[in-house]
C-alpha cells in the first residue's frame, strides 16, 4: 500500500520525441509553472499497478510542457564554450548529414545488438536476474530518442559513450560468469553502507570523507567507467591512486576537453571528477541504463520506466556483483564499502532486500530550495553541450528535477516509516558540515563501525586538502531553471516539514 500523495500540472506540450521542425513552446520560462498548483492525486491506499499508473501520468505532466522544446534565449547561463574542432564538426555534419555518414547519425541498431549480446550468456539471469528487465530499459530509451535535436558533435560523443558501455557492460558479464567464485555464497560483499539524499545535499564530501579511510573500500572512477578495463582489480589500497587505468580514463577526458574547452572546469565548480577519485555509482548505473545525467536525450516514456520501482531489481543485482568481483583482487583489510547516489533513494527496498541483513543508509538533508536549482545547474553543464541551442530547455530541467526531489523524498519517507531505524540515520547538512569529523564519528557508532585515529586522521587531511570552493562556486538561481523559492518550497512542503526545514 503506498501512502503518497503528488501534486502535478495538467498542461500538455512537445517532447524530445518530436521532430525539431514540431518544436513548440507552450511555457515561457518568464513565467515559471509551479507544478503543485493546478491538480492534486493521492496516492494512499493504491495498490502497485494503480500506483505505478498515477507515477506514470506524473511523469508525463512533469515533463511535457517544456521538455527540451523551447525557442526562446537561453536565461541567466552562458553557452558552455565549443572548440574550433566541435564546431567544425558541427557544420560540416550538418552539410552532409543527407549522406549519412556515420559521425553524424546515432548507431542505434548497432547498440542494441551489443546490449542484446551483453546478456547472451548460458546461466544469465541466475545470477543478473531477468534480462527483459534491462533490455526493456535500453529499448525505451532509444526509441523515444530525437537525434534531430543533438548536434553533430554530441551524437559522435554519444555513439562513443554508448558503444564503451555496452561492450564493458559485455566484459564485465562475461568476466563474472567465467569466474564463479565471483558468485558464491561465501564471496557475497561484507557490510556496504549506502549515502543517499537528494543531488548537492553534501553526499559528495561525505563519500570522499569516508572513502579516504583506510579501511573503507569504495568506487574510484577508473573502476567503473568505459574509458578503461572495468574488470581489472586493485590489490593494494595505495594502487588506487598509481593504477595504470587514471592514464587512460584522462586520455579519454582530454578528447572531450578538446571537444568543450573549459567543460572539466564548469563541472568541478559544482561536482570535482577526476580518474582516481571516489566517485558515486552514477557511472556504474550507465552499465545498466538508468541514465540519470541524460534524461533529456530521451522522452517521458523513459523517465516514466526509470522511476517505477517494481523492476530494478536487476540493477543491485549487478552492482552486488560488481563489488563481490572487485572484492575478489582486495588484499587489504576492509570493513565496509560505501556506496553513494541520490537515485537509489527511489528503489531503497530493491537495494535493501539484495544488500539485507548488513547494511545501513545515511540520509543527508538539505533543504531543497538550495540544492535543486545546484543540481540543475550541474546537469545543464554535463549536457547541453550535446543538444542544438534551440533544442535544449532551461525549464525542462527545472520541473523534471523538481519532480524527482519531490518522488525521491516521499520514497523515502515511505522507507523510513516501515524500516528498523537501526538501519538508517538522518543528518542535516547544516549539521554535517559544521563538524565533519564529529558528525562522521556518529554515524560509524549508529552503524557499529570501528571510528579509530587512523580513519579520524584521515578523514581530517582529507578535508585540508579539499576546502570548499577550491575549484570555484557554480552561479545560479532558481528563475534560470522556471523556478521560484516560492515554487520549491510549495511542492516539496511535506518533505520540508518532515526534515525540518519550515
Amino acid at each position: 500500500m503506498h501512502t503518497v500523495n503528488y501534486q502535478s500540472t495538467a498542461s500538455v506540450g512537445v517532447c524530445m520525441s518530436c521532430a525539431v521542425s514540431d518544436f513548440k513552446s507552450t511555457t515561457s520560462l518568464s513565467e515559471p509553472v509551479n507544478i503543485s498548483a493546478t491538480q492534486t492525486g493521492s496516492f494512499e491506499s493504491d495498490s502497485d499497478a494503480e500506483y505505478n499508473n498515477k507515477v506514470s501520468v506524473a511523469v508525463r505532466n512533469a515533463t511535457s510542457a517544456t521538455h527540451v522544446a523551447h525557442l526562446g534565449p537561453m536565461i541567466g547561463a552562458d553557452p558552455i564554450p565549443t572548440s574550433w574542432l566541435s564546431w567544425g564538426m558541427n557544420c560540416v555534419g550538418d552539410w552532409i548529414t543527407w549522406t549519412n555518414f556515420s559521425w553524424t547519425t546515432l548507431h542505434l541498431d548497432r547498440l542494441r545488438r551489443l546490449a542484446r549480446d551483453s546478456c547472451n550468456f548460458a546461466g544469465f539471469e541466475d545470477i543478473f536476474g531477468p534480462k527483459e528487465d534491462f533490455l526493456t530499459g535500453v529499448e525505451t530509451y532509444y526509441s523515444h530518442m530525437n537525434p534531430a535535436a543533438m548536434n553533430p558533435a554530441g551524437k559522435f560523443w554519444f555513439n562513443m559513450w554508448q558503444t564503451g558501455i555496452l561492450e564493458g557492460r559485455r566484459k564485465i558479464v562475461k568476466h563474472i560468469m567465467e569466474h564463479p567464485i565471483i558468485s558464491q555464497p561465501e564471496s557475497r560483499v561484507n557490510k556496504v553502507i549506502l549515502i543517499a539524499g537528494y543531488f548537492r545535499s553534501g553526499t559528495t564530501l561525505m563519500h570522499r570523507m569516508m572513502a579516504a579511510q583506510p579501511k573503507t573500500r569504495s568506487l574510484r572512477l577508473f573502476e567503473i567507467i568505459d574509458f578503461a578495463d572495468p574488470t581489472a582489480y586493485v590489490k593494494r589500497k595505495e594502487e588506487l591512486s598509481t593504477d595504470s587505468r587514471i592514464a587512460d580514463v584522462q586520455a579519454k577526458f582530454d578528447l572531450m576537453e578538446l571537444l568543450f574547452p573549459g567543460f572539466w572546469r564548469n563541472v568541478a565548480e559544482s561536482h570535482l571528477i577526476e580518474p582516481g577519485e571516489a566517485e558515486e555509482e552514477v557511472v556504474l548505473l550507465f552499465y545498466l541504463c538508468l541514465h540519470v545525467l541524460y534524461f533529456g536525450a530521451s522522452g517521458p516514456e523513459y523517465t516514466d520506466w526509470v522511476v517505477n520501482p517494481t523492476n530494478k531489481q536487476y540493477v543491485y543485482k549487478f552492482i552486488r556483483m560488481f563489488l563481490q568481483m572487485l572484492n575478489q583482487g582486495t588484499t587489504w583489510p576492509v570493513t565496509h564499502w560505501v556506496l553513494k547516489s541520490p537515485i537509489h533513494m527511489l528503489f531503497l527496498d530493491s537495494f535493501a532486500e539484495e544488500f539485507q541483513p548488513s547494511f545501513g543508509v545515511v540520509f543527508l538533508h538539505r533543504d531543497p530550495v538550495e540544492c535543486v536549482p545546484s543540481w540543475c545547474r550541474l546537469l545543464e553543464t554535463w549536457t547541453r553541450t550535446m543538444f542544438r541551442e534551440q533544442c535544449f530547455d532551461l525549464g525542462m530541467l527545472g520541473r523534471i528535477n523538481l519532480w524527482m526531489c519531490k518522488l525521491s523524498w516521499e520514497r523515502a519517507m515511505q522507507w523510513q516509516a516501515k524500516t528498523d531505524s537501526s538501519k538508517y540515520y538522518n543528518l542535516k547538512y547544516t549539521t554535517f558540515i559544521k563538524d565533519p569529523v564529529g558528525e562522521l564519528e556518529k554515524v560509524y557508532e549508529h552503524f557499529n563501525i570501528p571510528f579509530n585515529d587512523d580513519a579520524r586522521e584521515a578523514t581530517a587531511q582529507y578535508l585540508d586538502d579539499n576546502p570548499q570552493g577550491k575549484h570555484g562556486r557554480a552561479k545560479y538561481t532558481p528563475e534560470m531553471y522556471g523556478l521560484t523559492n516560492a515554487i520549491i518550497e510549495d511542492t516539496l512542503s511535506d518533505y520540508r516539514h518532515w526534515a525540518g526545514f519550515a
